[in-house]
């Protein structure tokens, strides 16, 4: 198995949780556990489900998918956009907000994105709630973990079930809200028990969101308008598999996602316009880089922070390259190859009207052992800054090279 993945969600800091629980809501959410899982709902009309006598387990009355777009960091999620979903969903179903009575929550178990979610669902399913008809938040995540790509049918499949029984599990390791989640004027359920789910029509939403900043919420309701429960789910005997053969139009045993290749290209303009250059660290390719653009415009700067700030001011540098992450011997995101570079890039900030390039080794070079491992995850965590530095660095043209 490739290491890649849980390699550079560790180095996230606060991605998976150290001890294997999603906290959902709770003020110890430290990130998520990966489980595994798969799952399948055969959607039709219900008119043609009706006319071949398909049983109906849900009635999935509107559904919205957006994207948040550009976010702080790729852990932020957007809380504007997730109402925006919310909203859309339920205007495609032509449902009140108050008509829904319990939500499936994408719910991580992460200190940062289940305020957001709960800020979210309090802008668009909270307004005018009353204690007597509270909001039931429901964590299937809490229960197994997250299933990842299918987390989001396993809350549906929950669902099924709780429309069909009308009883809601208890959402695991809640103990102390998370003091940022605000439920002032919000009436909320977050069951610690078995409680059933009251009301004569029942109505749900569900959300799964994406890392990349996907959103989707859907608006469901039961069998017969919402009325129905207690249906009898089929469980044939002997599952037929569709065994047709689908050709692959990539040959992916040939390792493209692990495997690159250098062409050579022409220069999009002058060298003369990135030069004069300061490179900072990187060994034996920042002497090569030098020797390729001439000494008299590169000049080599030592990976130390607290030299930074005097060595980008020390000339009108057109293009500063950080190249210590391709050699750091320190490989943690504490060590002081990132300390470098996050003072190299608010000394860049500072300046503006220059380029400023980080080269790592990548991820993909996060083997099972050695140092390629420790390389990869500074890449990792480089890549999830440069990421955010736009914000804030608008003066600056940012680039990102994996060697």
């Amino acid at each position: 198995m490739c290491p890649n993945t849980w390699v550079g969600f560790c180095k996230m800091g606060m991605a998976l949780s150290p001890d294997g629980r999603c906290k959902t809501f709770d003020e110890s959410a430290n990130g998520f556990t990966r489980t595994d899982g798969a799952g399948s709902l055969i959607l039709e009309l219900a008119a043609a489900a009706s006319k071949a006598g398909r049983q109906e387990v849900a009635t999935a009355l509107g559904v919205c998918v957006n994207q948040d777009g550009r976010s702080a960091t790729i852990t932020a999620p957007s809380g504007p956009a997730q109402q925006r979903c919310i909203n859309a969903s339920l205007q495609e179903a032509s449902v009140k907000a108050l008509e829904v009575s319990l939500v499936e929550v994408h719910g991580t178990g992460t200190s940062l994105g289940d305020p957001i979610e709960v800020g979210g669902m309090k802008s668009t399913l909270g307004k005018s709630r009353m204690e007597d008809s509270p909001l039931i938040l429901a964590a299937t995540k809490s229960i197994i973990g997250h299933t990842e790509g299918s987390a989001g049918v396993a809350g549906l499949i929950k669902m099924v079930g709780e429309f069909n029984h009308r009883i809601v599990p208890k959402n695991l390791h809640l103990k102390t809200m998370n003091p940022n989640i605000d439920l002032t004027d919000f009436p909320v359920i977050m069951p610690s028990s078995i409680i059933d789910w009251k009301g004569s029509r029942a109505v749900a939403g569900t959300s799964s969101f994406g890392f990349s900043g996907t959103n989707s919420h859907g608006t469901l309701e039961a069998p017969s308008g919402g009325e129905g429960k207690d249906v009898i789910l089929e469980r044939p005997e002997k599952l037929r598999w569709n065994k047709t053969y689908h050709k692959m139009y990539h040959d992916w045993s040939q390792g493209l996602w692990f495997s690159c290749e250098w062409r050579p290209s022409p220069l999009a303009g002058p060298k003369s316009q990135a030069l004069p250059c300061l490179v900072i660290g990187g060994g034996p390719f920042a002497e090569a880089f030098r020797d390729l653009v001439g000494a008299d415009n590169c000049d080599l700067q030592p990976a130390k922070a607290d030299t930074m700030g005097t060595a980008l001011k020390s000339k009108a540098w057109k293009a500063v390259v950080f190249a210590e992450m391709l050699v750091a011997d320190d490989p943690t995101a504490e060590g002081p190859a990132m300390a470098a570079m996050l003072s190299a890039a608010q000394s860049a900030a500072s300046l503006g009207g220059l380029r400023f390039s980080v080269l790592t080794a990548g991820s993909q070079e996060a083997e099972a052992s050695g140092e390629g491992i420790g390389r990869g995850l500074l890449g990792a965590a480089a890549w999830g800054f440069m990421r955010s530095m736009p914000l804030e660095a608008t003066g600056v043209v940012l680039n990102m090279v994996y060697k």
